[in-house]
């Protein structure tokens, strides 16, 4: 494997962060509800209710199906009122109901929110159905046993992950037209990766590590073929830890700026840090997912066609910087651990168009790409293919951290950073998964 090099860099007016600042500040550090549709493409899941009218007794119907026995029940059968107050069949966690977390019906928590279904997928609480239908995919294997704590209630289960449309938009600031990029359907984790998710993954890691895994091209973009695990990869130095108690070392990278403990302890619902570019990867491919391409994560970030600003801005050029929005600007020396990395969804107002928590502010995240300029023609496309020899550059990072200026934030800001040495106690990352 080529080295990879990390230097200063100017991107569009911003200068990025050098190897040395990530570790001593630079990375160190909501959904205005959708309405779910309840018409899902769920990972181990089938349909829903269609969970998303207003009146109670037509919320959701007799024909959705809540899935397998073990992820949504017997949800939606053929009863004729198991999708009122709002679609309580989306049939996406392990209760008989499906749908919402404790099988309550979809609007709200108690089945009374206008527009219906925020848990008719299976995405989210508290407000029945905002702006856009969005169906949630089923747990993955970090939410097995794990209790539904995230979001801003504490309600949701923290492995949520909402269908994204897809679609045409435009990458790059939200004047820049020369970055056009079209996508297919996929889901994206509405939350970061948590400690207690990323606590699993250790957990089964030494025998996960055992039976061979990742293998060659575990992992790869649905759409983009050879984007998976390298094997190469395994014999160089500091890409995976050979076992478990070195995982854990790991994962407390900087003092006092971990979430990380190793036992579970406060942190359980805080985003998970100190993981590298190769260790964000072979969680997702454990999870049953793939590390999200840029483009992907750029697409929600700007809410698809809407091009925002920022990943809350309403109107989508309004440059809305407020900590009621994200964590920014923060100092843990000053204000501690705890106000300056969010549990993750704390702050529902500044939640993306599709759901996503926290596409701004609180940790940087991987992405699948290289460093490189944004690939053109783009259909489902990923810098990984990129024939001009990107390993001499890093991987990059998106959505700012909590000890990073506003700038970091804006949908159009994109940094590469060494995906091997690189585990900053502000960088983190969110799985995406096929539809």
């Amino acid at each position: 494997m080529a080295s990879v090099r990390l230097s200063w860099r100017r991107h569009r007016g911003v200068c990025a962060p050098s190897y040395l600042s990530l570790f001593l500040a630079v990375l160190a550090g909501g959904v205005a509800q959708q309405g779910c549709s309840g018409e899902t493409t769920e990972r181990g899941a089938l349909k829903g209710g269609t969970g998303g009218s207003t009146a109670s007794t037509t919320g959701g119907t007799a024909v959705g199906l809540g899935g397998a026995a073990s992820t949504g029940g017997t949800a939606g059968s053929l009863l004729p009122k198991t999708g009122g107050n709002g679609g309580n069949i989306g049939g996406v966690v392990s209760v008989a109901s499906g749908g919402s977390q404790s099988g309550e019906s979809g609007g709200s928590r108690n089945g009374t929110g206008a527009g219906g279904g925020s848990q008719g997928g299976g995405a989210t609480t508290a407000v029945g159905g905002a702006t856009t239908g969005v169906s949630s995919s089923a747990p993955g294997n970090s939410c097995r046993a794990l209790p539904e704590n995230c979001g801003p209630q504490e309600t949701e289960n923290c492995c949520a992950s909402p269908l994204l449309p897809g679609g045409m938009f435009y990458r790059g600031e939200i004047t820049d037209n020369g970055a056009p990029a079209t996508l297919s359907p996929f889901h994206l984790d509405r939350f970061e990766v948590t400690v207690g998710r990323y606590r699993k993954f250790v957990e089964s890691y030494d025998a996960w590590r055992q039976a061979g895994h990742p293998t060659a091209q575990e992992g790869a973009h649905p759409n983009a073929a050879g984007t998976g695990w390298n094997p190469a990869w395994n014999t160089e130095l500091d890409v995976l830890a050979p076992d478990a108690a070195t995982l854990k070392k790991n994962l407390a990278c900087t003092s006092g700026q971990n979430t990380w403990t190793d036992v579970p302890g406060a942190h359980e619902t805080r985003p998970a840090g100190c993981v590298n570019w190769y260790q964000a990867f072979a969680f997702c491919i454990w999870d049953g997912g793939y590390l999200p391409t840029e483009a992907e994560f750029n697409f929600a970030q700007t809410g698809g066609s809407e091009r925002r600003y920022l990943p809350w801005s309403s109107p989508p050029s309004a440059q809305q910087y407020d900590r009621k929005y994200a964590s920014y600007e923060c100092s843990i020396a000053e204000s501690g651990l705890e106000s300056c990395i969010f549990k993750v969804g704390a702050h529902p107002l500044g939640d993306g168009r599709f759901g996503q928590a926290d596409l701004g502010g609180n940790m940087w995240e991987w992405t699948l790409d290289y460093e490189v300029g944004y690939p053109t023609p783009c259909q489902d496309c990923t810098s990984m293919l990129d024939p001009e020899g990107p390993m001499t550059e890093g991987r990059i990072i998106r959505g700012g951290g909590w000890s990073n200026g506003s700038s970091g934030m804006r949908s159009g800001y994109r940094v590469g950073q060494d995906p091997q040495r690189v585990r900053g106690s502000g960088i983190g990352f969110r799985c995406a998964h096929t539809p």
